[in-house]
């Protein structure tokens, strides 16, 4: 029986593209996408699990993509303050969910300044838990990060239902238990949710 539904932010709670971001770095760095990319995973993964603060991301991706410029003290958060926002129909479930008895929950990949953000969005305060990986040293799709969410929501992995965006994210849910749900818009995710015998 489920109890809990656990959400992703990024691509479903937040309508939002990494491409505005990269973009906007290419642009502002004045670098090839070819730079960016060899530059962003290795220094993005760890900024996305605590490891380096924003200064030492900055330091590194400047080193690896070889950035010859100051760097705007903001280029990480303005592309997501500006171009992201609240996706309500999907928020409007977890919402409705809540009201009906069942746990809600967020799991998200994210770092220290999208986190500040979202914040200020209030969008957390309509969840019993929030897990930010860069608060707990894993990323999803670590087995290590979903255990930490079903433990601070007190269920067993077959007692809840995750959506993602990305298919390795959700297979990872999957493979510990949880009903993994590929989130590709809010009327279909309704309805697979009401599939899994949860009221809305």
């Amino acid at each position: 029986m489920i109890k809990a539904g656990i959400f992703d932010i990024g691509g479903v709670l937040l309508n939002w593209n990494n491409k505005y971001l990269f973009e906007d770095i290419d642009e502002t760095l004045q670098i090839s996408q070819s730079q960016r990319h060899n530059a962003w995973k290795e220094n993005m993964d760890l900024l996305e699990v605590g490891k380096i603060s924003e200064k030492e991301f900055w330091d590194g991706f400047a080193r690896d993509a070889k950035v010859r410029q100051d760097i705007p003290q903001n280029l990480l958060s303005r592309a997501f303050e500006q171009k992201s926002f609240i996706n309500n129909d999907v928020l409007d479930i977890a919402r409705e969910m809540r009201k009906n008895g069942f746990k809600t929950g967020i799991l998200s990949n994210t770092n220290t300044p999208h986190a500040r953000f979202l914040k200020s969005l209030q969008l957390f305060e309509y969840f019993d838990v929030v897990v930010l990986s860069q608060e707990t040293g894993h990323r999803k799709p670590e087995p290590e990060i979903y255990h930490y969410t079903l433990k601070k929501l007190n269920i067993i992995p077959s007692e809840a239902f995750f959506v993602d965006d990305l298919p390795e994210n959700v297979e990872a849910a999957n493979e510990i238990g949880i009903h993994g749900l590929l989130f590709k818009e809010a009327e279909k995710l309704r309805s697979a949710i009401i599939g899994l015998g949860v009221e809305l």
